[in-house]
């Protein structure tokens, strides 16, 4: 029977965060996390709320939702097995953009900040190539926000302007 340690370790080393670890190095990370489990239909991050901590699904489904200024929150997508959220919190420590909801009873890897900040102390190396993985997964969403702001840019007609309005608050809702 697998330990907990070996199990997070297998866990990890199939997503495609970990790809640039190797497996002693995962081991090293390990220590450093918490596995978490949340209720379906639980609120997990409250957007507004202090960043403390960055996570990824290890089991279940969660919910991205983005408070809107008129209407109801909007949900902007659904993260599964092996995808994360909150990289920006943990790097920045800035208030979260988005609320998290639990769509079915999930379990979580966590790694608080007060931690990464230990892993940097202890292990700069790991620390740097954990970053450099956390830095994708803001790259790659930012490009898909581009993509998106550029489609809503343009314009059939080139008299015709977008209104600015408009888009600050699809951007705004768009935010991970």
């Amino acid at each position: 029977m697998e330990t907990r340690l070996d199990q997070l370790v297998t866990f990890l080393s199939q997503t495609d965060l970990a790809r640039k670890l190797d497996p002693e190095e995962i081991r090293v990370l390990v220590p450093y996390l918490e596995v978490r489990h949340s209720k379906e239909g639980s609120c997990i991050i409250r957007e507004g709320a202090s960043g403390d901590a960055w996570y990824v699904v290890m089991d279940g489904e969660v919910s991205v939702t983005k408070n809107l200024v008129h209407g109801p929150p909007h949900t902007l997508s659904h993260l599964g097995v092996g995808e994360c959220f909150g990289e920006l919190a943990l790097i920045d420590g800035s208030p979260r953009l988005a609320s998290i909801h639990a769509v079915t009873d999930v379990d979580l890897v966590r790694l608080p900040s007060a931690s990464f900040n230990r892993l940097v102390d202890e292990n700069p190396g790991l620390a740097v190539k954990l970053v450099l993985a956390l830095g994708s997964v803001v790259a790659q969403r930012q490009r898909e926000l581009t993509y998106i702001l550029t489609d809503l840019m343009e314009v059939d007609e080139p008299e015709a302007e977008p209104d600015p309005d408009t888009l600050a608050a699809m951007l705004r809702s768009s935010l991970p």
